[in-house]
């Protein structure tokens, strides 16, 4: 895996990271765009709201000193009420951040269409909270977002340490008991209270920077009891957490990582979750950017959006014509493919590709690629490109399945910005063949 900061080695990462107080802090966030896509270190040991962490002046009920946050109509300035019958979103905060995390999200929202009754993020008391702390928090915070707006389910959008800690929150908390009695809180299981998770760059299989030992440590670390890859060895609470399911309940889950993300180093794959909906990877992108780059917006945003039942559909109405080069139509199990795509459409588009689920996409060689979302009960990876645009002539390379068979390339679909459905693009399906090792 590339280094995320040129020149940067992990002795030197690591030593650097432990000298600010950040060591393990999966949930660092930073301030703008131009951080998030660059230097990890970014936003590292600080907050973004102005107030006190348990001041819960930007909500519209007592938290008693429990939590802080914001949320509702009265602070977005909007009607009261939930547009369309969409679920309340609530944002959830990693390690060291707090609910001003989210605050672009919720400014994207309310553009379009959103109530500020449906626009709620949680500050949890201590800057580095325990799961049990989390989870503890997070029921309060969720029972009164769902009273006060008068709905029956919310979809939970969480970064870093807060995604193990939504998905502890939800599990049933006296299934954990014999792992450690601090986590016997007395809380859940609550999946029938979420209807979408979508989790940025979790430990859902631990991350390293937490080192050996599943036990709590001095001030940041103090999340290591439970996100310590040692804690997914049986009796540990990250086994629990991912035994015998990942995603349990009747939720919709997603999970969005960068590829270069350095807390993930020597296990890239651990925000991921078997039988998630999509795992999405992000391209050339470090940590922050799971939360807050444009496309780990946008993947959001129409994760939300899609699996809101009340909401309705907004077609894309934009006309499209596409074409499709390829290199061969025979190819070698495993061999190199060159896949050529043109798109011309009457007005800004997104443009996803798709091609077999066993075949590899190269993110790193082209800068057009955002991100790839595997879909294997759909048996394709979807291939998102930068966007939108009015035009696209777009060339890259996969490694081809290694076993023999017929499979395709496309179709090409495309979605306006405003839309919530893709939209198929003509003449941009061909087939192909391939000739594996057995031959």
């Amino acid at each position: 895996m590339s280094d995320p900061v040129p020149g940067l080695d992990r002795r030197r990462f690591l030593r650097a990271a432990a000298a600010s107080g950040a060591l393990a802090s999966t949930g660092t966030a930073a301030a703008n765009h131009d951080d998030v896509e660059g230097n990890p270190f970014a936003g590292l040991g600080g907050t973004q709201c102005d107030v006190d962490r348990t001041d819960d002046r930007y909500l519209p009920f007592d938290t008693g000193g429990a939590y802080g946050g914001w949320g509702g109509h009265e602070y977005h300035a909007t009607e009261p009420g939930l547009p369309g019958g969409e679920n309340p979103v609530v944002f959830v905060h990693g390690n060291t951040r707090d609910a001003c995390d989210w605050s672009d999200h919720a400014t994207r929202y309310l553009r379009r269409g959103y109530g500020g009754d449906q626009l709620w993020s949680i500050t949890f008391a201590n800057e580095s909270a325990t799961h049990d702390e989390m989870a503890r928090q997070l029921d309060d915070f969720v029972t009164n977002v769902l009273d006060y707006a008068g709905a029956d389910t919310v979809d939970v959008v969480s970064h870093s340490l807060g995604v193990t800690g939504v998905r502890f929150w939800m599990a049933d908390s006296d299934e954990f008991a014999d792992v450690d009695e601090r986590f016997d809180v007395g809380v859940g299981p609550r999946y029938d209270v979420v209807d979408t998770f979508v989790g940025c760059a979790g430990a859902n299989e631990g991350t390293s920077t937490c080192g050996p030992g599943c036990s709590q440590g001095p001030g940041a670390n103090r999340v290591c009891g439970f996100i310590s890859p040692d804690c997914t060895e049986p009796g540990g609470p990250l086994f629990r957490l991912n035994n015998p399911d990942e995603t349990p309940g009747d939720v919709d889950y997603y999970t969005i990582r960068g590829n270069l993300d350095y807390f993930f180093a020597d296990n890239p794959d651990s925000p991921e979750l078997e039988g998630a909906n999509a795992n999405v990877v992000l391209s050339a992108r470090a940590h922050n950017a799971a939360r807050a780059s444009e496309p780990a917006i946008e993947f959001i945003y129409q994760w939300v959006t899609d699996s809101d039942a009340g909401r309705p559909d907004r077609a894309t109405e934009v006309d499209a014509e596409g074409s499709r080069e390829t290199d061969g139509s025979i190819y070698v199990g495993g061999g190199t493919a060159r896949v050529g795509l043109s798109v011309d459409a009457s007005g800004p588009v997104l443009l996803r590709d798709r091609v077999p689920y066993t075949a590899d996409v190269y993110m790193e060689r082209d800068e057009s690629i955002t991100a790839v979302a595997p879909r294997p009960h759909l048996g394709i990876r979807e291939v998102y490109f930068e966007g939108p645009a009015d035009d696209y002539d777009l060339e890259y390379l996969i490694d081809v399945p290694e076993e023999s068979g017929r499979y395709e390339f496309g179709p090409a679909e495309v979605r306006s910005p405003d839309a919530t459905r893709w939209a198929e693009v003509s003449d941009t399906t061909t087939g192909f063949y391939v000739a594996g090792g057995e031959f």
